[in-house]
């Protein structure tokens, strides 16, 4: 898809229109991006790139964190989810110092984690953006 999330098994867009008691965009680059500027949500890559094995997170070698001094000079990112174990691992290792922000982790949304998403807790770190967003976190 060439977008964030563009995977139809990945559960990224409806989780996020779940917790924000919205309906969920149509998989398109234009409906999904839109969604995320209503909602005052950006979106973004902690890696720049790595060598990997397919999408096994467990393979990643040789990362090359982005650079977030510009992003983080021209926005008022207050908040910053990471979306899985080892994207949560890297931000810390890579990215938190020079962000000055410490990531908030929410259990993955991709296929491989269907067991984790049955459970409440996946739904609950989830509303965290919720909560972020009306100013409750």
């Amino acid at each position: 898809m060439a977008f964030f999330y563009g995977s139809p098994q990945n559960l990224f867009w409806p989780t996020l229109a779940k917790v924000l008691g919205k309906k969920e965009p149509l998989p398109e680059i234009s409906s999904r991006r839109q969604f995320a500027l209503q909602n005052h949500i950006a979106i973004w890559v902690t890696l720049k790139e790595a060598d990997i094995v397919g999408s096994k997170d467990a393979t990643i070698e040789n990362p090359v964190v982005n650079d977030f001094s510009e992003l983080m000079q021209n926005s008022d990112i207050q908040y910053i989810f990471t979306e899985g174990k080892k994207s949560t691992e890297l931000f810390k290792t890579f990215a938190a110092e020079q962000v000055g922000i410490e990531p908030i982790y929410l259990p993955s949304a991709s296929p491989a984690n269907r067991a984790q998403q049955k459970k409440p807790i996946y739904l609950e770190r989830w509303s965290l953006i919720k909560k972020a967003i009306d100013g409750l976190l």
